[in-house]
């Protein structure tokens, strides 16, 4: 489901509707007209010759658009949420007329109108972020498409699955009650021959290879006798698996259209995922599906191609088009299926990459402290930290300063920087450049193991300190108390608001219950600090800049790198510590500048990357929630 920002909505009130503004329709300004009503386009998506626009209104806002065919409104629980039960989401298709880049709308409310353009999208990562609801509505607009459109009809078959499977890579099986025999239906649309729903009818969508010999298989299955039904899935000779056993099911309103509403009661629960392994990595696969109900056995169609890709973050893209964070099914999808799946992609980790170190300058010959800044996506950065630490005393008797580069594709470039930026600043400072992208806590790693002094400080590379002497007020703080696994400090936006002053955890209802990071005061006014309170005990602290002893991460194993990408590894890493007696600070009388995300903000995907967030959620909680737990019932006494 979409969420609604609310910070969208407060910064936007009192706006007229952006009058000429050409709009991005996965970043549009909310629309507000006084007494309480608003409008907001969310997205604008091409699919053949036809436009897709979704988004959401008050009651007295109407959206009109030349072209218009279909247009249907439906409940939407996070604007009624934020806005009222005045608030509902629409879904509108219109012709296109030919290769338009823009849309014009009218929005019309009582007597007044207002006119604005909006970009229409050919990225279809975009229609994966259609909410459930929408996704419900997707048979109507099939129907009205049929109408007028029947290429676009068929566009809209292919992009959606709106699915008998043919229009997907395989062929659906109907199993006649009567005799057991196959019979393949034609593609979409499909209409039951009678008003009698066939006995059992299955088929297989969509199949992603994980690993070696893992697989996540998408399908459906509708039968009158579930608790008999079984569909077998066939490695090889010896080893196959029931695909509906322990499978996480979900409603398929499509299978109405197709099969006739007499099974609209069972397409309730008639989609499943089900990720399964085979036993043996070793023996070859050939890939099979045998359907068997109540003693009769019959093998299915050809299957779709086996999905498998080079990268597994390539396999995280296609994986979490079967998701939607919020929850308990949530969490049962993550739990048995999406989660175990996840966690068996081939990532590469720290130990098992090469790469290649090259120093800049005389580095300290017993530095009192290993400095650690990992770079992805972007490395100008460098520069920025390295004029700041050029006036820093520390950094040229103390600090042994190691930028890693965790993005192949800029090694290059990054080389040619380190070699133009170190003779200006004459700051000593190793360059490691990975050969594999490892994700936050693989790079980390990976400068850990180059590492030569004892103490540990690791740094975003978009942390700027503001004033020299930090290293070494840290370092005082941190050896003044024996029990200190981790040290933080308070870091600041630009504009002086607190960004970080220590970490607590609760948790998030509207994620099943997940424990999340929470950040008090973030973004409030930051206060002076209190001299008796200048050094305080806390739940967990932000690596963004962080202090700890090389052995204790050692000991523990390294910062976690089954966290995707970044998320999530630094309050883990707290938690560890703290299993082992140590404890995390926060030092609020050192101030550095944080500008926050500027790697994670590189994705263009943001629906996908606020699905990794979630996973990484969800398998922190899985793996803490008993410590974290009993570290929240102590603070409340």
């Amino acid at each position: 489901m979409m969420r609604l920002d609310p910070q969208d909505r407060r910064s936007a009130r009192g706006m007229a509707l952006f009058p000429g503004k050409t709009l991005n329709p996965l970043d549009t300004a909310i629309a507000s007209f006084g007494n309480g009503e608003a409008a907001k386009v969310d997205r604008c998506v091409r699919v053949g010759n036809l436009a897709l626009i979704s988004g959401w209104t008050t009651a007295a806002p109407d959206i009109a658009i030349r072209g218009t065919f279909f247009s249907q409104r439906y409940p939407r629980e996070d604007v009624e949420r934020e806005i009222g039960p005045a608030g509902s989401g629409f879904l509108k298709a219109c012709h296109l007329p030919g290769p338009a880049r823009h849309l014009d709308l009218q929005l019309r409310v009582g007597r007044q109108r207002y006119r604005s353009r909006i970009e229409i999208s050919d990225d279809p990562a975009i229609i994966e972020a259609l909410g459930i609801e929408q996704q419900a509505l997707l048979p109507e607009l099939w129907a009205a498409a049929q109408q007028i459109l029947p290429e676009t009809a068929t566009a809209l078959s292919q992009v959606f699955r709106l699915t008998m499977p043919a229009a997907a890579g395989g062929e659906p099986l109907v199993v006649n009650e009567k005799t057991a025999a196959a019979e393949h239906q034609p593609a979409m649309p499909l209409k039951a021959e009678s008003q009698t729903p066939p006995s059992a009818a299955a088929a297989i969508d969509e199949i992603i290879q994980i690993g070696q010999s893992g697989f996540l298989v998408v399908g459906w299955c509708i039968t009158t006798e579930p608790a008999t039904a079984k569909l077998l899935l066939t490695f090889h000779p010896q080893a196959e698996v029931d695909l509906l056993d322990d499978a996480y099911r979900v409603a398929r309103p499509d299978l109405v259209d197709a099969l006739g509403p007499m099974i609209r009661t069972q397409a309730a629960q008639a989609g499943f995922l089900s990720y399964v392994r085979s036993p043996s990595e070793q023996a070859p696969l050939n890939l099979s599906v045998r359907f068997e109900l109540e003693g009769s056995s019959i093998e299915m169609p050809p299957l779709p191609t086996v999905k498998r890709f080079d990268h597994p973050i390539d396999a995280t893209h296609e994986l979490l088009k079967h998701f939607h964070p919020g929850g308990q099914e949530m969490l049962t999808l993550l739990d048995h299926q999406l989660g175990p799946a996840i966690a068996n992609l081939p990532f590469r980790h720290s130990g098992d990459t090469q790469s290649e170190l090259i120093r800049f300058g005389e580095a300290p010959a017993e530095p009192k402290v290993s400095l650690i800044v990992p770079l992805y996506g972007r490395y100008d950065f460098v520069e920025f930290q390295l004029s700041q630490f050029a006036n820093d005393p520390d950094f040229h008797t103390a600090v042994d300063l190691i930028y890693v580069l965790d993005d192949p594709r800029l090694s290059e470039g990054f080389r040619d920087c380190c070699a133009a930026v170190a003779p200006i600043y004459e700051v000593p400072f190793s360059a490691l450049l990975s050969r594999d992208h490892l994700g936050y806590a693989g790079a980390n790693n990976l400068g850990v193991a180059q590492a030569r002094a004892d103490l540990l400080i690791l740094l975003n590379s978009d942390v700027i300190p503001s004033q020299s002497g930090w290293v070494t007020a840290m370092l005082e703080r941190f050896q003044a108390h024996p029990d200190c696994g981790a040290l933080g400090v308070r870091l600041l936006y630009p504009d002086d608001a607190l960004q970080h002053d220590g970490m607590l955890f609760k948790r998030l209802p509207s994620l099943g219950n997940l424990w999340i990071n929470d950040h008090p005061g973030k973004g409030l006014p930051a206060m002076p600090v209190d001299p008796e309170q200048a050094l305080v005990p806390v739940a967990a602290a932000t690596a963004a800049c962080l202090m700890l002893r090389k052995a204790d991460l050692l000991s523990i194993g390294g910062l976690d790198e089954g966290y995707i990408i970044g998320d999530f590894e630094d309050s883990d890493l707290c938690l560890a510590l703290r299993q082992q007696g140590k404890r995390s600070y926060v030092a609020r009388d050192v101030q550095l500048y944080h500008l926050e995300r500027q790697s994670q903000a590189l994705f263009a995907d943001r629906n996908w990357r606020d699905k990794i967030t979630v996973y990484n959620c969800w398998r922190h909680s899985r793996k803490w929630d008993a410590l974290i737990s009993q570290l929240c019932a102590a603070e409340a006494l």
